[in-house]
Order: C-alpha cells, then structure tokens, then sequence
C-alpha cells in the first residue's frame, strides 16, 4: 500500500501543526503550504497527485485570486476549491475550518467533499477520521 499524499493549503500553521504530526504519524506524506500561488501553481503541474486536499476557507488572495471577489480573503478557499474540482475532480477535497456553522454546507460525501470543525477534533481524533475517508 502505497503512502497516501495529502496537500494542505492554511495560513494558520501554527494551528495545524500538531495535525499535520499526527497524519504523519499514522503514515500520511503532507506537503503544506501557507501561500496559495505556491499551493496553484502545484496543481497546475502536470504531475499533481494528491490522495486529499485540505484547506481553509481563509486565505490570503496572492496573486491568484487578485481579480476574484474575495472579502479580504474569507473566500479565497472557495476560489481554490473550485480551481482543485476543475483539475481533478476525482481528488476527496476536506474543507478544516474554525467556521463550524459552514460545515453541514460543504460536507458532501457523495461527491468526496468533506468538511470538518476544527474544534471538534483533537489531532489524533482527526488523523484517523481522515484515514477513514481514504481508506
């Protein structure tokens, strides 16, 4: 079984750090960016293979998403979102936000769109729900 590959796209490392660990810990390969050109400009690469994005709704624009409505960056993941189901749809995509009122909207099983709160989740409690939508 091959090391499943996750790119996280947050701002917030800080807050994501021991999460990161605990993927790691339970055999995920994370690749983590802060910024959202570099997290683009990955997907645009034909080489893009990821097993699962992660990312959070708030994000600064960069220059991606300079020219797209973006409240200050509040909606910067959405944009990203889109740009990932246009190049690969097929990829599970996990939205992890402090913004808990917004989960029932983008957690979609059925299309592999998941969403979870951060505060629901203690790091090892959140590698093993992500192992379970993978595995």
């Amino acid at each position: 079984m091959h090391k499943k590959r996750v790119l996280w796209v947050d701002d917030d490392s800080w807050n994501t750090d021991t999460y990161q660990l605990a993927l790691q810990e339970k055999g995920f390969e994370v690749v983590f960016l802060t910024d959202v050109d570099e997290a683009m400009a990955l997907l645009k690469d034909k080489g893009f293979n990821f097993d699962l994005v992660i990312w959070d709704l708030s994000l600064p624009p960069g220059n991606s998403f300079r020219k797209e409505p973006n409240d200050g960056g509040t909606t910067t993941g959405s944009h990203f979102f889109r740009a990932v189901k246009d190049r690969s749809p097929k990829t599970p995509t996990l939205l992890f936000t402090n913004f808990k009122a917004l989960v029932p909207d983008w957690n979609r099983p059925a299309r592999r769109e998941f969403a979870f709160a951060k505060r629901d989740y203690l790091p090892d409690e959140f590698a093993s729900a992500v192992r379970g939508l993978l595995y």
